[in-house]
């Protein structure tokens, strides 16, 4: 997998995660913790890491109840499999706005 995607899109592979500007995760349930990732700085919240994980189910019907900017009411959102610790992480993340990690 790494060799393909160095050839496809000539990302450099790091071996530190807080120098990453994108990080692919297979296995949603291993998520690095959010601090050996990059958080961006007050100046340049843009240089955070952006995770994008790979997950087997995403359901639109149940589980979370989402509402905010962006979102007409309420939305919901179901996705797995993810780390039983992901909201307090998602929670933690929201701490350091404007900083912090963008998640797909």
């Amino acid at each position: 997998m790494k060799e393909f995607l160095r050839f496809r899109t000539g990302a450099r592979l790091l071996a530190e995660p807080s120098e990453a500007t994108f990080a692919i995760i297979a296995d949603p349930q291993r998520l690095p913790a959010w601090d050996e990732l990059a958080l961006g700085t007050l100046e340049y919240p843009d240089r955070s890491t952006t995770l994008i994980a790979q997950l087997e189910a995403l359901d639109d019907t149940r589980g979370w109840r989402l509402t905010g900017p962006g979102i007409a009411g309420e939305a919901r959102l179901s996705a797995g499999p993810l780390p039983t610790d992901f909201l307090a992480r998602l929670s933690e993340n929201r701490r350091h706005f404007p900083r912090g990690i963008d998640l797909f």
